[in-house]
């Protein structure tokens, strides 16, 4: 019997030729599936392709050979930045036909503070300036008139030095007197040498000379004023407008010059306290009249057996000696202003003191501080002040050109012949090229931030100090004004007033109750409008544009940029209002105004929340991120100076007043911030020049934020 094998499939026929039909089919159902997976891994791949070219359009890779053409924008202070600090910078990148989002916050300008009172408790000498007011201080001194200096004789024929100006070429008379130089007074103003000194020049006018350059350099004493006749007429102040207003009420018009016996009085009118040193400067001729009425063991104190030691009737006693030879014992120091006489040079001596004192002789002032440092070009420059003037390491000197503002024209500019600068930094304002300072004294400098090179300075203006638009504001300075410069220097306008702000194109000047528009420009009126009380602090928001105007009573009045009034709220603060911040959240509009001891938030239609500080009394702030940066300082009462007292750093949540934390920073005051968004950071400074720095890498902002990209090459 014959088998055969049969197929698995089961097929028509037995027959052989089938089999080879069957692979046949099988081999091209093979190949068909191997074509069609073949077609799908074309496909897959064009399509892969297709994306990789998407993805290299939208993102552009790391090794792209061309750099990206980058636009930067600068737009209002992104949500919850202070909106007077801060700016938003929008950078746009684009790559062929893409382009790139991304934003962060961008300074606007650093928080300004100014120093009113750069007092140093281990610095607080006290001084009398004793004035010998008779009639034979218009003798000559023995010395003649300063050929570079201008005199005024006034009315009453009594002659005093003058502010230099510069159209005065021999003599100019005006309602004030007749103004002389120098050269012309040595011919035509000679003093009676009426003690045999020689000379042209009249004691008073040598004494009031003197005493006007020294209230220059001793910004930092209480300084008291007495005359011979009268004893004292000004109490210890260091407001110094108050003393030579106080100056120049005194005239030599006294027939007697009781020398010793003036000095006497004045050993007892030191107080007990807070007195680093006493001094008495004794102005005068050296020449006694009807003097030396003292007690019997006080006329020969210096033991010299000098038989003019006793009352002398007329010119002649010798007492003022003794008496400062007693005052030297009681740690008070005698110094002299007048004639070189051998006498008055011994009253000096036997007093411990000096016959035509410097500063030096007065107290050594360390060097400090009494504003924030600046950095430019990543150069850290601290302010410092050098034996109480404005005087740091790096400053150049040698090329600077002085100018005296507005003796006679208020608009004017007068070349000074000799250099001349005092007084601490208490303000400053800095861009990339340039940095602006004003001292305590009323000197506006201009320096070049990448030298270091003084390039000019104007005596006469000073105070706050801002920039807008190519145009300079400074003030107030120390008599109420405040003064726009451009840059060469020269004066465009001044006007009244006790606090200011600016625009791009409007300068906002308060004064009492009232608030004043003018052209930035030119100083023309513009607008104006008034609160119901003194203005104590003023604020121009340039993101909303308006104008916020804190008063002594508590309330905020806002007007609109043409001093329309549009809302007052009322903050419940127990105090003057004295700093406004303003920032915006969710498009609502955030407040926060600062008394002495409290910090209130408000928004347009009602209160959000009060603070009390725990920890001194407000000394300046900014918003960041939603977060409120506070520094207070609590001073020490009685001896008070900024290295004293402790100073703090409060962090808040600006939308809700929760407190987030607290810090000290410095034994004494902190000036500061200084914000540095780059570093992320902001540093406080302490009066000795230590840095407290404070980490801000964490709020949104300080690092770029992607907002995303789009294509240019697609319809919108």
């Amino acid at each position: 019997m014959k088998y055969q094998d049969r197929s698995p499939i089961s097929i028509p026929s037995n027959s052989p030729g089938w089999v080879l039909v069957h692979s046949l089919v099988l081999i091209l159902i093979i190949q068909t599936a191997a074509m069609f997976a073949l077609t799908i891994m074309r496909n897959d791949i064009k399509s892969s392709t297709a994306f990789h070219t998407l993805l290299q359009q939208t993102h552009a890779p790391e090794l792209k050979r061309h750099a990206p053409v980058v636009t930067k924008t600068i737009l209002d202070a992104p949500q919850g930045w202070d909106h007077a600090l801060f700016g938003t910078e929008v950078l746009e990148k684009t790559w062929g036909n893409t382009c790139s989002y991304s934003w962060r916050a961008c300074l606007r300008e650093q928080p300004f503070t100014t120093e009113h009172d750069p007092v140093l408790s281990v610095s607080r000498p006290y001084i009398v300036i004793l004035v010998d007011d008779c009639l034979s201080m218009n003798s000559s001194c023995g010395k003649n008139y300063d050929d570079e200096m201008i005199f005024l004789e006034r009315p009453d024929k009594e002659i005093v030095p003058a502010p230099y100006r510069d159209d005065v070429d021999t003599y100019l008379s005006s309602h004030e007197g007749t103004y002389f130089r120098g050269d012309y007074g040595n011919t035509y103003y000679r003093a009676t040498d009426t003690f045999g000194f020689g000379g042209t020049l009249p004691t008073w006018a040598f004494v009031q000379s003197y005493i006007t350059v020294i209230l220059e350099d001793l910004d930092l004493c209480e300084i008291a004023i007495a005359t011979t006749s009268k004893g004292i007429v000004a109490p210890f102040t260091r407001d110094h407008a108050a003393i030579r207003k106080s100056l120049a009420h005194i005239q030599p018009d006294s027939a007697k010059a009781p020398l010793s016996e003036a000095l006497v009085d004045l050993l007892d009118v030191f107080p007990d306290n807070c007195i680093t040193s006493r001094h008495i400067i004794v102005a005068t001729s050296g020449i006694a009249i009807d003097d030396g009425n003292l007690p019997s063991w006080l006329k020969d104190f210096d033991n010299d057996g000098n038989a003019l030691d006793s009352y002398v009737d007329g010119p002649g006693s010798h007492c003022l000696d003794d008496v400062a030879a007693y005052a030297s014992t009681l740690n008070i120091s005698v110094h002299t202003v007048g004639p070189d006489s051998v006498f008055l040079k011994n009253v000096a001596q036997k007093g411990n003191g000096q016959h035509m004192p410097s500063e030096k002789a007065f107290e050594t002032v360390p060097d400090y501080i009494c504003q924030m440092r600046t950095s430019l070009r990543d150069l850290p420059r601290f302010l410092a002040n050098s034996n109480g003037a404005f005087d740091p390491g790096w400053l150049i000197k040698t090329s600077a050109l002085y100018y005296q503002a507005g003796p006679y024209d208020p608009l004017s500019l007068t070349g000074l012949p000799r250099p001349c600068l005092s007084g601490p930094a208490t303000s400053h304002f800095a861009n990339n090229t340039n940095l602006l300072c004003s001292t305590s004294k009323d000197y506006l400098l201009s320096v070049n931030a990448y030298t270091g090179d003084l390039a000019w300075v104007v005596k006469g203006i000073g105070g706050k100090i801002a920039r807008r638009e190519g145009i300079i504001i400074a003030g107030p300075d120390r008599y109420g004004y405040i003064h726009a410069l451009s840059g060469e220097p020269s004066i465009q306008w001044r006007h009244p007033g006790d606090l200011f702000e600016a625009s791009r194109s409007c300068a906002y000047i308060a004064r009492g109750n009232a608030v004043t528009s003018i052209s930035l420009q030119s100083g023309q009126f513009l607008s104006e409008n008034t609160t119901g009380s003194d203005i104590t602090s003023l604020l121009y928001d340039p993101c909303e544009g308006i104008v916020l105007a804190g008063t002594s009573s508590g309330m905020i009045h806002i007007f609109n940029q043409d001093l329309f009034p549009t809302h007052i709220i009322t903050t419940n603060a127990p105090g003057a209002i004295l700093d406004i911040h303003t920032f915006d959240w969710r498009k609502t509009l955030y407040i926060i105004a600062f008394s002495q001891d409290n910090v209130m938030c408000m928004t347009l239609e009602s209160p959000v929340w009060s603070f009390t500080f725990s920890s001194g009394t407000y000394s300046n702030a900014a918003v960041m991120d939603s977060r409120l940066y506070i520094t207070t300082w609590s001073m020490e009462l009685g001896c008070e100076g900024i290295d004293t007292g402790r100073s703090h750093l409060a962090t808040l949540d600006a939308l809700t007043g929760e407190q987030i934390s607290q810090s000290t920073l410095f034994a004494g005051k902190a000036f500061g911030p200084l914000i540095a968004l780059e570093q992320r950071r902001i540093e406080y400074n302490s009066w000795d020049m230590a840095i407290a720095p404070v980490d801000i890498s964490a709020l949104e902002g300080t690092n770029m934020v992607a907002l995303g990209s789009r294509r240019t090459d697609r319809a919108r």
